[in-house]
C-alpha cells in the first residue's frame, strides 16, 4: 500500500530539484538582461575574477556591509509575489530576496508592510572570500532584475539605491521576446518598433497609425454621404476623368481612397468606375467604412484611455488584419498589369499614384504587426499581475 505513494513522492522531488536546477540556470546566464531605466552598459557585465587580496571570511572586521534603500511602487501588494531561486550562489555574490508572508514583505534583514508607499532602508553584513561582489533583487512580478558591481579595494561599506518601478519599467530578455524584421531595417517587437535604427514604443506609434488609417475611413465614408446627397447614389465613382481640368467634386468622387486607388487601376487596368463599383455598386464598401471606423475609434480608446478590458483591442484587430490581407489579394491579382505599366513609359503621374497605394499598403501592414505586438505585450502583463503564468518575455 505504500509503495505507490511513496514512488510518487520521489518523482515529484525528482521534478522540483529539476525546476531548481533550470530557474538557477536561467538567472545565472541573465547578464544580457537590459536594466532597469537604462542603466549604463557598463553595469550590465561585470568581471567575477577576484580582484586584489582576497579577504578572510572568518573576520568580522573584513565583512562587507551593503546599506541601501529600496523603493517598489505602483503595483498592488496582492499582485507582489517575489522570490528568490533556490540556487547556492558563489561566494562573489550577494543576493537581496523579497518574499511574502500574511500581506507583508520580508527583506531577509526584517519585514515591513506598506511596501508601495515607504522606502525601506537596509544593511546586510556578508562574508566573501573574493574582491567582487553582485547585489541583486529578484521580483517574481513584474520581473525585475537589476545587478551592479561591487569592487572590495580596500573599503568594507558601500551604499547602494535599488528602485523597482512596478508598473512602468519592466527588463526584457532579447532571446525570448516576439520579434519581428521588415525591409532588413524595420524590427518589431512586443515593446518598442525599431525603424533605421530609430526606437519607437509600440503605444504612440499603434495611436499615430490607427489616427491615420482612421483619416482615412472618414474620408471614404463621406464620400458615400456626398454621392448620396449630391447623385443619390450610395457611391457614384467615374475615375476616366482629366487630372488637370476636374475640379474637386469631380476628384472627391473619382478616387477609391478606401484601398489609396487615386488612379492607379484606371492606369493599369483601363477601369472606368472604382473596383467596388464593379462588385456590388459600393454597399459593401459603404458598410466597410463603418464598421473600420468604429473598430479603430475602439481600438483609439483603449490604446489611450481605458487599458482593460484588454478585448476592446480584438474589433480593431479584426477588421485591420482583414484589411491588409484584402489590399494583399487585391495587389496579387493586379500585379501582372502593374509590372507590365512599370515595365513601360512611367510618367510622373503614374509614379506618383503607384507611390501612394505602394504607401498606404506597407503602411498598414506595419500597423497591424504593431498592433498585434503590442496587444501581445499587454496580454503578458496582465496575466502576469493576475500570475496565471511566467510570462517568457520578462525574466
Amino acid at each position: 500500500m505504500l509503495k505507490f505513494p511513496f514512488i510518487i513522492f520521489i518523482v515529484l522531488q525528482g521534478l522540483m530539484i529539476d525546476a531548481h536546477q533550470q530557474l538557477g540556470n536561467d538567472l545565472a546566464s541573465a547578464s544580457h538582461v537590459r536594466l532597469i531605466d537604462d542603466e549604463p552598459k557598463s553595469l550590465r557585465h561585470w568581471n567575477e575574477a577576484p580582484i586584489g587580496k582576497p579577504v578572510d571570511a572568518n573576520s568580522e572586521a573584513n565583512a562587507v556591509i551593503v546599506t541601501g534603500r529600496l523603493f517598489c511602487r505602483g503595483q498592488p501588494a496582492k499582485y507582489m509575489r517575489p522570490y528568490l531561486a533556490s540556487k547556492k550562489w558563489p561566494d562573489a555574490m550577494l543576493a537581496i530576496a523579497l518574499t511574502q508572508e500574511d500581506g507583508s514583505f520580508r527583506l531577509n534583514t526584517g519585514s515591513f508592510n506598506e511596501f508601495e508607499t515607504t522606502p525601506i532602508d537596509f544593511e546586510i553584513r556578508h562574508q566573501c572570500e573574493t574582491a567582487h561582489v553582485k547585489l541583486m533583487t529578484k521580483c517574481h512580478i513584474p520581473y525585475l532584475l537589476t545587478s551592479f558591481p561591487i569592487n572590495l579595494i580596500n573599503k568594507t561599506h558601500y551604499e547602494v539605491d535599488v528602485e523597482l518601478h512596478a508598473t512602468s519599467k519592466y527588463t526584457y530578455s532579447a532571446a525570448n521576446s516576439s520579434l519581428m524584421r521588415l525591409l532588413a531595417f524595420i524590427r518589431i517587437e512586443e515593446r518598442e518598433t525599431s525603424i533605421c535604427g530609430i526606437r519607437i514604443p509600440n503605444k504612440p506609434l499603434a495611436v499615430l497609425l490607427a489616427l491615420f488609417q482612421l483619416s482615412i475611413c472618414i474620408a471614404s465614408f463621406l464620400q458615400h454621404i456626398y454621392s448620396l446627397h449630391k447623385h443619390n447614389r450610395i457611391f457614384l465613382c467615374n475615375s476616366n476623368i482629366t487630372m488637370r481640368t476636374a475640379n474637386f467634386s469631380t476628384h472627391f468622387l473619382a478616387h477609391d481612397i478606401i484601398i489609396f486607388d487615386f488612379g492607379l487601376m484606371h492606369r493599369v487596368l483601363g477601369t472606368n468606375e472604382c473596383v467596388a463599383n464593379y462588385l456590388d455598386g459600393g454597399y459593401m464598401r459603404f458598410a466597410w467604412t463603418i464598421e473600420q471606423s468604429t473598430a479603430l475609434t475602439i481600438s483609439l480608446v483603449s490604446l489611450l484611455c481605458v487599458a482593460k478590458p484588454l478585448w476592446l483591442l480584438w474589433p480593431g484587430l479584426l477588421m485591420q488584419s482583414s484589411y491588409t490581407l484584402g489590399l494583399s489579394v487585391l495587389t496579387m491579382a493586379t500585379a501582372p498589369k502593374i509590372l507590365e505599366a512599370l515595365g513601360g513609359v512611367i510618367d510622373l503621374e503614374l509614379a506618383l499614384i503607384f507611390f501612394v497605394y505602394c504607401f498606404g499598403f506597407v503602411t498598414n501592414w506595419i500597423f497591424t504587426f504593431v498592433l498585434w505586438h503590442y496587444y501581445w505585450h499587454r496580454e503578458r502583463k496582465f496575466q502576469a499581475e493576475l500570475g496565471i503564468y511566467p510570462p517568457p518575455t520578462f525574466i
